[in-house]
């Protein structure tokens, strides 16, 4: 696990943490955000050391290297804030991938990486670029430990109303023609919120 945590220009930390389960994982998140992944991680521990954890000005690449103790004592009342679809669609253009509605979808249903994600549904066949079959979607998120229960009663009206017909504190995965989309928490995290694209199928994701 990598550990990044990082600092205004003057050193003084703020409350945003980031984990990685490896190297490619942070080297996505790092190149969406401009910054050379090999300098990145070079501004802590040696590549080799797996207990690496740094603090990180990615701004400034300043670092004061902190034991795994200092770093969770550091984080224990943080509150990381949920990602959002810009966010993973940012680790998707990073990737260098298309047509990436589903493991963007997944990725936010699941709070996992896109990365994580996108590596999970080539498993069941998807191709970096292409498209992707329900099967795919359903076997994958089963995968990553969730269970999906269909939910036909919901599957009426448009994405501009969805939101409002489903459970506030709950996941769902909504497909409409030729795409997927998560809403999480009251909110389409998609482009087509607020537009009129037709709802074909809902499912309810739980851990």
């Amino acid at each position: 696990m990598i550990y990044l945590a990082f600092t205004d220009k003057h050193g003084i930390f703020d409350n945003e943490t980031q984990a990685f389960a490896d190297y490619s994982e942070m080297s996505v998140w790092a190149k969406a955000h401009k910054i050379s992944p090999t300098k990145l991680y070079n501004t802590g521990r040696k590549p080799t050391d797996k207990r690496y954890v740094a603090f990180v000005n990615y701004r400034h690449f300043q670092a004061t290297k902190v034991t795994k103790a200092t770093f969770e004592a550091h984080t224990t009342n943080t509150v990381k804030p949920a990602r959002t679809f810009a966010d993973v669609r940012e680790d998707a253009i990073a990737a260098g991938d298309r047509n990436y509605c589903a493991p963007l979808a997944i990725a936010l249903a699941t709070d996992t990486s896109f990365t994580k994600s996108a590596e999970m549904m080539e498993t069941y066949g998807r191709k970096k670029g292409k498209g992707s079959s329900v099967n795919m979607i359903t076997r994958s998120l089963r995968s990553l430990g969730f269970k999906i229960e269909d939910q036909p009663q919901f599957a009426k009206g448009t994405v501009s109303t969805i939101a409002n017909r489903l459970e506030a504190d709950s996941t769902y995965m909504v497909q409409v023609r030729r795409h997927i989309i998560c809403v999480k928490n009251g909110e389409v995290q998609d482009w087509t919120a607020g537009r009129k694209h037709r709802v074909t199928h809902v499912w309810k994701i739980t851990a």
